[in-house]
């Protein structure tokens, strides 16, 4: 009888177990099947520490290290190297803390943030009417201000 309430007691702790991984592989991931991802404006690079200096719309500055399982993407997914990024380059980057509590990249993606990624992060409950402009202003603005200045002071400033 023991042998069996024992045996009842290890499969209820497995299931338990893959059920609860399960839920955590889960929250990880968006609904739109993607990682979790947050939105940086490259401020600057330092090769040698491999780390960046990242810069968040809100003006927040994160420092983030990079590893060598730090996979670098362009907006199709081909693969690049750290070396292909630029100071005012926009990116979106998944990362986890690390034992002291700086963030490392596990992935770094160049892209533009779109106006529905703004609608989500930054303007959640504003009642905003969609304007048919509204990726190319987003991407007109930061040009300007990024890239032009990124350009002015040197790539990798």
């Amino acid at each position: 009888m023991k042998l069996k309430t024992s045996g009842s007691i290890l499969l209820a702790m497995a299931v338990g177990t893959l059920v609860l991984l399960t839920a955590l592989a889960g929250e990880q991931e968006r609904s739109n099947g993607k990682l979790d991802e947050e939105f940086f404006i490259v401020s600057s690079i330092d090769t040698k520490k491999q780390q960046l200096l990242l810069k968040r719309p809100t003006e927040v500055t994160e420092l983030m290290l990079v590893t060598e399982k730090t996979s670098f993407q362009d907006e199709e997914g081909k693969p690049l190297q750290l070396s292909d990024f630029r100071a005012g380059d926009t990116v979106y980057v998944t990362s986890y803390p690390d034992s002291s509590g700086v963030r490392v990249a596990r992935r770094l993606r160049k892209g533009p943030m779109t106006v529905k990624g703004l609608r989500r992060s930054y303007l959640k409950g504003i009642g905003l009417k969609p304007c048919p402009f509204e990726d190319l202003i987003l991407r007109l603005y930061y040009v300007t201000k990024y890239q032009c200045r990124s350009n002015l002071m040197g790539r990798n400033a």
